[in-house]
């Protein structure tokens, strides 16, 4: 069912790919877990034989399907095809959501309604100039003007405009919409958290803003109903101090708050940016989700650990390596180890204090020659306890 991709102009990305049709995607509806996509006529195809998703097999039924997010909706909304008519000579590239606007009035388009060639005034469907009857298209005309008088549409629109309390909603609807915008602009000035859309290389879509920071989304979170995507600080930071959606002003509340779909994670992924290291030399583009681990790696990260430049054999921060004291670090790794290992004998001796009460509490249980016995285990319990009073002794006094 799916659009042929030789249709569209420029790079389909593989997530508006349908994987059964391996077409792009045309109405299409999404796996409730998962969150595979597929066109509505396929996926009702395969579920007739099969219930189980065609990429994993998770097990779902034609009534689970979902509509697919926004940002899927959007993104196919916005790609470039060729008219359907392109082979009878149309030209024309549109958006994918222009498509039947254009077909509509599209002149090479077989089903446009074109002037009677018998000059009656009327227009007829171009492929139904042989089987049109001037009389009838003259009695259909007149129905649809008797129609259109008995449903005066503008002038009903007029008189809501005029109403009172559509007015008094207008006003209502400007105040808040003022409140908002200030309360946008307090919360990005106050924390800025989405990454510089100038460290990334290529387009960015505007469905992987953030609409408060306008930054590219980072750690994103997902309105619940009207899905729009926001970064996770700027989100919380915005519903700190009001419960409606920065964009269409749906009430939600910070318990409501969603991860966003498969879709926009796999996309923010693989967009291109520039290390935070860039202002200091490094010229790497990675990935965004390999970002971190560039981080760790990266030459230029000041907090990257080295060798001590005078060979005193410890690792280094690099932004630190002017401040470092040889002396005192070798003395504070000393100290730590001391500390290391008389926390190593405190949990020795909370063990052994735990081992004599059990026993003292069994002391009384038991007859004199099982006493007896267990006396030598005592008094090594309580050697064991002088030995590591003597090196917690030595440890102090070093």
């Amino acid at each position: 069912m799916g659009f042929d991709i030789n249709r569209f102009k420029g790079e389909v990305d593989e997530e508006f790919i349908c994987p059964i049709c391996s077409g792009v995607l045309e109405e299409p509806l999404q796996a409730p877990i998962c969150e595979h996509a597929f066109c509505k006529a396929c996926i009702n195809e395969w579920l007739s034989r099969k219930i189980s998703c065609p990429i994993d097999r998770e097990v779902i039924t034609t009534n689970e399907l979902k509509p697919p997010p926004r940002i899927l909706r959007n993104l196919l909304s916005r790609l470039l095809i060729m008219c359907d008519n392109a082979s009878s000579g149309c030209t024309a590239v549109v958006k994918l959501d222009q498509l039947g606007i254009h077909q509509q009035g599209c002149e090479y388009n077989p089903n446009r309604p074109v002037p009677c060639e018998q000059d009656y005034g009327f227009l007829v469907p171009k492929n139904e100039f042989e089987d049109q009857s001037c009389l009838a298209s003259e009695l259909r005309l007149m129905l649809q003007t008797k129609i259109r008088r008995f449903f005066d549409i503008p002038r009903v629109l007029a008189e809501i405009r005029d109403n009172r309390l559509f007015k008094s909603c207008l006003k209502k609807m400007d105040y808040e919409a003022m409140l908002s915008f200030k309360t946008l602009q307090s919360v990005s000035s106050c924390s800025k958290m989405g990454y510089d859309i100038a460290r990334f290389k290529g387009e960015v879509d505007e469905e992987l803003i953030c609409p408060i920071c306008s930054g590219v989304l980072q750690e994103p979170l997902q309105a619940p109903i009207c899905e729009h995507a926001f970064c996770k600080v700027c989100l919380n930071e915005w519903l700190s101090r009001k419960n409606s959606c920065p964009v269409d002003r749906e009430v939600i509340a910070p318990n409501e708050l969603k991860p966003p779909p498969r879709i926009l994670r796999n996309l923010l992924s693989r967009l291109l940016i520039m290390c935070d290291n860039a202002s200091l030399g490094c010229t790497a583009v990675v990935k965004l989700e390999q970002l971190g681990i560039h981080q760790q790696g990266c030459e230029w990260n000041p907090n990257i650990s080295v060798p001590c430049e005078q060979a005193c054999g410890l690792m280094v921060p690099k932004n630190k390596l002017k401040e470092h004291n040889c002396l005192a670090s070798e003395l504070s790794l000393m100290f730590q180890t001391k500390m290391e290992r008389l926390r190593d004998l405190k949990r020795e001796v909370e063990e052994l204090g735990r081992d004599i009460s059990l026993i003292m509490s069994r002391f009384f249980e038991m007859d004199y020659e099982t006493i007896k016995n267990h006396f030598t285990e005592f008094m090594s319990i309580g050697s064991s306890l002088q030995m590591i009073s003597e090196q917690i002794g030595n440890l102090s006094d070093e």
